[in-house]
């Protein structure tokens, strides 16, 4: 079975919920903290069901306010993240109270998530799932320009590897785990798999939703 198999959507549009919820228990994470960075509106979120219905500490992080109603259960922040200077993600989590290696870190703005990835230093996430550009091959090196939205699944995956995580499922975002997770799990095989085996060249999310739509119907345009 691969990890997508268990994908289920509550609040994310293409199976997050049962992703994480199996990563959560097969590798028995438990600080139950998380935080998302541009997911639009809470019914388009890939953690706010843990924030709602496991009593998970969420941050969430949008610069448009009207984005985000009230919420229960974790703090909502309106500024832009940057990769430099005091919006710098790590700056803003240092507002929170996040520890260092909270579980979950969701970030999807369509445009600079590998730079903000690639800026954080002092916060070392257990899983992160990120936006890519599906529409680079898995292959193609590719990183965001200001130009094209996002950048390429292989970009996305070599700059995990700069900080010793490994891909374990694409569900049109790209979820990585640490590798010192990975190890003496049930899942240790990631580590060493070849990432292109996982790549979905149709961009679909899978889930108990139907969703049998393409998540990109123009190089840039998203649904």
């Amino acid at each position: 079975m691969k990890i997508i198999d268990n994908s289920y959507s509550i609040y994310s549009q293409y199976g997050e919920d049962g992703v994480l919820q199996f990563l959560i228990d097969e590798l028995k994470l438990n600080n139950k903290q998380c935080c998302e960075v541009g997911m639009n509106h809470l019914i388009f979120s890939n953690t706010y069901n843990l924030v709602q219905n496991y009593g998970w500490y969420g941050v969430y992080i949008d610069k448009n306010p009207f984005h985000l109603p009230q919420l229960e259960g974790g703090i909502i922040i309106h500024e832009e993240i940057t990769p430099l200077g005091d919006s710098r993600l790590d700056n803003v989590l240092k507002k929170t109270d996040l520890e260092l290696n909270f579980d979950i870190l969701s970030i999807d703005i369509d445009g600079n998530d590998y730079h903000i990835w690639n800026s954080l230093n002092d916060y070392t996430p257990n899983v992160v799932v990120i936006e890519i550009n599906p529409f680079f091959d898995c292959q193609t090196e590719h990183v965001y320009d200001g130009k094209t939205f996002s950048s390429s699944f292989k970009s996305t995956v070599d700059l995990a590897k700069t900080k010793d995580y490994s891909l374990v499922c694409m569900t049109g975002n790209l979820i990585f785990v640490k590798n010192e997770l990975l190890y003496g799990s049930s899942l240790s095989n990631y580590i060493h798999n070849d990432p292109c085996d996982l790549f979905l060249d149709d961009a679909i999310g899978i889930g108990k939703r139907e969703i049998s739509y393409k998540r990109y119907i123009e190089t840039n345009k998203l649904i």
